[in-house]
């Protein structure tokens, strides 16, 4: 069979709408009118990510507060192609035409593909990376590229620093490929027996209607021939590509001695010692650390000001004063002190006196941070001022905080904490003073 034989008969694929209703447009509403052009039994869930999982026949529509308190999306089950095909066009025009949707540069259009066989199944993660051509993409949508929520896929790494750039090979055991789902492609959901593409959106990507279903044709198409072609010599060569942009950084990490001379503007320490000898028994336990973290930037800052302690006590890392830019900081050994982080995501991270703007907390504890445009899951928070986010998760607990701005707070609890009147506020618990 060709591929596009392949592509009609045999693939599956699943939508992720977001778009933006006017206020007075509810979701019963909404659910009237879209079941009434589909066809189809449409459930309105409270929550975002509900339990609720859609099939071709019955689909979901659910507020996404993260965007702001009109984000709505609606998510499909896996549909045949041809049946998918005419449901991307219809929703596309159905966006553009009711006069009481809008898109703004939040909203994404997510296209879940399976391909019935060993397409996805069994696909080379190495090869489909070097395969895919990022450019169709961001020829098409250009605002996406760097987006923080769909970052490039060509963010291979060897799995060892110790490699030699010329000593490459094509195997991919040997790599570390993006393992969360903040990129073009969420290959996370290879588990659940898909692949999530993240690529398109923006405030006019229902305009794009042929953009869209060419992309979309080429996802699945992209998967199918990855299966069908081999490796090429220009594979060898676009993986030296990737791989040298951050060549330095690996030989970084290989001794102080390189390091020092390549972040010479990063200080480190060991228990507040600058000892080198200290800092040379303790090294390789710091760049565990200071690597991913490295590594997971678009673009290294190789001038980057700050210090660098290692706790040998504890067996955690502090860093200070120092400004990240998208990046994905997910460590459990990690505090960062007096710094600035732009559009980064961060997990399992204690903040202390710290500045965030547009970035995602999970899991998180802050203290003392001005967290401004950023979306919290999570964690303890206390003496911060919160503005213009969105706070959702049953275990927040917000401490001594003051929120303002067009900050939504979703769902957690909070106690002597300053709110001011623009704040949305859904399902939040206030904690009394006598409550433990």
């Amino acid at each position: 069979m060709t591929t596009t034989e392949i592509r009609q008969t045999k693939s599956q694929i699943g939508f992720e709408f977001e778009f933006i209703r006017d206020s007075e447009y509810n979701l019963g509403e909404i659910k009237k009118s879209l079941r009434k052009l589909f066809k189809v039994d449409i459930k309105i869930e409270k929550e975002h990510h509900s339990d609720f999982i859609p099939t071709d026949t019955s689909w979901k529509i659910e507020p996404d507060y993260s965007g702001g308190k009109n984000l709505v999306e609606l998510v499909t089950g896996p549909l045949p192609y041809p049946q998918a095909r005419i449901v991307l066009l219809q929703m596309l025009k159905w966006i553009r035409e009711d006069d009481k949707i809008s898109l703004d540069r939040k909203c994404s259009l997510h296209i879940n593909v399976n391909v019935t066989g060993p397409y996805v199944q069994n696909v080379d993660i190495l090869k489909y990376i070097l395969h895919f051509d990022e450019a169709l993409v961001y020829k098409y949508f250009p605002d996406r590229e760097r987006n923080i929520y769909a970052k490039t896929i060509k963010a291979v790494y060897p799995r060892h620093s110790t490699f030699k750039l010329d000593d490459l090979i094509l195997s991919k055991t040997n790599y570390v490929y993006p393992s969360n789902k903040y990129y073009g492609i969420n290959f996370t959901k290879l588990a659940k027996g898909y692949l999530e593409f993240r690529y398109l959106g923006g405030a006019s990507y229902a305009k794009r209607s042929n953009e869209c279903l060419e992309l979309m044709n080429y996802f699945i198409d992209s998967l199918i021939d990855c299966y069908k072609n081999p490796y090429t010599k220009n594979d060898i060569v676009h993986l030296k590509e990737i791989v040298a942009k951050k060549n330095s950084l690996f030989m970084a990490n290989q001794s102080y001695f390189n390091f020092k001379h390549i972040f010479k503007n990063l200080k480190l320490m060991v228990d507040g010692d600058d000892n080198p000898e200290s800092i040379k028994s303790q090294f390789h336990k710091i760049v565990q650390v200071l690597f991913p973290l490295f590594q997971k930037m678009e673009v290294i800052n190789y001038n980057l000001k700050g210090v660098v302690n290692y706790d040998s006590d504890e067996s955690y890392v502090e860093i200070a004063g120092v400004k990240l830019k998208d990046t994905v900081i997910d460590s459990l050994r990690v505090i960062i002190i007096n710094s600035e982080l732009i559009e980064c995501v961060v997990d399992n991270v204690n903040l202390k006196d710290c500045k965030t703007n547009t970035c995602d907390l999970t899991n998180t504890d802050t203290d003392g941070c001005h967290l401004t445009k950023t979306r919290i899951k999570y964690g303890y928070h206390q003496d911060n001022e919160i503005t213009g986010g969105y706070i959702n998760g049953k275990f927040i607990i917000i401490d001594r905080c003051v929120i303002n701005g067009d900050t939504i707070f979703r769902e957690g609890k909070y106690r002597d904490t300053e709110i001011s009147d623009s704040v949305e506020i859904i399902d939040a618990e206030e904690i009394k003073n006598n409550e433990d």
